[in-house]
Parts: structure tokens; sequence; C-alpha cells
């Protein structure tokens, strides 16, 4: 029987939540305004093959006005560019810039910093069988 104080879709959501509040605070101290949204693709450029706009939303399954939203204070910070990748004005290229990097190397140990505090207490086995549980939920809940 469901229940909501059980629920994978409650907890998750509200982990993910507390991770991000948690993650701006620490921007924040560091005088750096920058949200989870804009985190995650600031990141995923910097790990990943993935250099359209659309691709990066796709893999991180967000909405177009989060993502553009999100893209559009990204290039206004002047930490990535964003330019046509065809005749088709709606596919954009999206790269980090020199200040992008810059701001990754500066933020990535502040995320890693707040990932150590939520994994406290747990021992290194007991998070990556849980992140592998996770991993294995994600894919049987995004191939069906």
């Amino acid at each position: 029987m469901y229940e909501f104080n059980k629920s994978l879709g409650r907890l998750s959501q509200q982990v993910s939540k507390s991770l991000g509040i948690r993650l701006e605070k620490k921007f924040r101290s560091e005088g750096i305004r920058m949200n989870g949204a804009q985190w995650s693709i600031l990141s995923m450029l910097q790990q990943s093959d993935c250099v359209t706009q659309q691709c990066v939303g796709t893999t991180l399954q967000m909405d177009k006005v989060t993502l553009t939203r999100a893209v559009n204070a990204l290039e206004k910070h002047g930490y990535l560019t964003r330019s046509p990748l065809t005749d088709d004005r709606r596919i954009n290229e999206i790269r980090l810039s020199k200040r992008g990097k810059k701001i990754y190397s500066t933020l990535a140990p502040l995320a890693e910093a707040t990932l150590v505090e939520a994994f406290a207490g747990i021992d290194k086995k007991e998070a990556g069988a849980m992140m592998k549980t996770l991993d294995k939920v994600y894919k049987n809940l995004h191939t069906t």
C-alpha cells in the first residue's frame, strides 16, 4: 500500500531540494549567485560532450523555460557562449567560456563539500550501493 511518508518520490524530491538549497548557500557565501539549475548546466558542460542546448535540456530533463532562463543567466554573466549551430536558429551550441571554466573550478570544491556533508555518517560501500540502486531505479523509469 502506498504511504506518503515512505514514498521514494517524496524523499528523493526532498533530498534534491535540500542539496540545492545547501549548495546555493555555499555559493552565496563566496559571493556567487547561482542556482541549482545553472550549476547543473555549468558542471555538465565542463564534464560532458553535450554541446547543444537541446542535448543539455534532454540529459538534465529540464523543461524548456527553466533551461532557457538558466542559459540566459549564465550567458549574461559571461559563463558560457551560445551560438546557432546550423541555419536553424532553434538549435544552439553552448560552451563554457574561459570565465565559465574559472567559476567552475571555484564552485566545484563547494559542490564536493556539499556532497561530503550529505554523505556524513554513511560509509563508502553503503553510499555506493545507494547510488547504484538509484541509478537502476532511474533506468527502470526512464526506459519504460
